[in-house]
């Protein structure tokens, strides 16, 4: 049973432990195991954690195993669901939640040494049917158009005192979110330190953690200026290091009153 397994479930519901090799104590594997335990981000393992609690009351109410699943336990599971489940919106489950379900129902199997159940025949043809009858495409948020881009930040207050404060640094995420397109994550992590200014780009962004970077890694994505000031992140960028500044000074409060009515 690896670390991410003992995080997910108690581990007096696995089996136990096989007999340490030579040269691996009781301590040296507590450390092993934390190492183990970093390869899956705490948001996953959350996931991981209440979907594999959904499988298992589903199996237990069956009266059939979790662990090892058989394949037609898991097929149940999934055409149950697809018959009478709904979403928290009174909807059908789309087949991406399905596609979550089972990756968390695979990742215990793996870390219990058991073969995925993704890869019978029988799961996979399941899951296909599912997707073309059940789920179709993957569901997804329209995109923000820059049209309404502009109507949302048009109604950002950026000139009152002391509620343009906020006003500035929101607008300023919102037009550095969509010319970068960043998660939300990313966004909400971003220090002034991340944010460097280039000539010819406009703007580099060290994007240090992100949800397809679970190893931290980091990337930079590059900014360029907009077209007009209301969609440039630049701008925006400055507008906020300019307040950022200035309360940040001495008598704050006049300073920032003169700059937020003045732009």
């Amino acid at each position: 049973m690896s670390g991410e397994l003992a995080e997910i479930q108690d581990e007096d519901a696995w089996p136990a432990l096989p007999d340490l090799p030579p040269g691996v104590d009781g301590a040296r594997l507590v450390r092993i195991r934390q190492i183990q335990a970093q390869a899956i981000s705490d948001g996953t393992r959350k996931i991981y954690k209440r979907e594999w609690a959904r499988f298992v009351a589903f199996c237990n109410e069956a009266g059939a195993d979790a662990l090892p699943a058989h394949p037609l336990t898991v097929c149940s599971y999934f055409q149950t669901a697809a018959a009478d489940g709904r979403d928290e919106q009174g909807t059908p489950y789309a087949s991406n939640t399905f596609n979550g379900w089972l990756a968390a129902i695979d990742k215990m199997h793996e870390l219990a040494g058991q073969e995925r159940p993704s890869r019978n025949p029988d799961v996979s043809a399941t899951m296909a049917g599912l997707r073309r009858s059940n789920g179709g495409e993957l569901r997804q948020m329209p995109a923000l158009l820059l049209e309404e881009m502009c109507t949302l930040v048009g109604r950002i207050d950026i000139n009152s005192f002391p509620t343009g404060i906020h006003g500035v640094r929101d607008y300023a995420i919102i037009v550095m979110g969509f010319a970068g397109a960043f998660r939300r994550s990313e966004l909400a992590s971003l220090l002034i330190g991340d944010v460097t200014f280039h000539e010819q780009d406009g703007l580099h962004v060290r994007v240090r953690k992100s949800k397809t970077d679970q190893e931290n890694r980091g990337r930079t994505k590059a900014l360029p200026y907009g077209s007009t000031p209301t969609t440039c992140a630049v701008c925006a960028y400055m507008r906020w290091l300019t307040v950022t500044e200035a309360i940040s000074q001495e008598r704050p409060r006049p300073k920032a009153m003169k700059l937020l009515t003045g732009m």
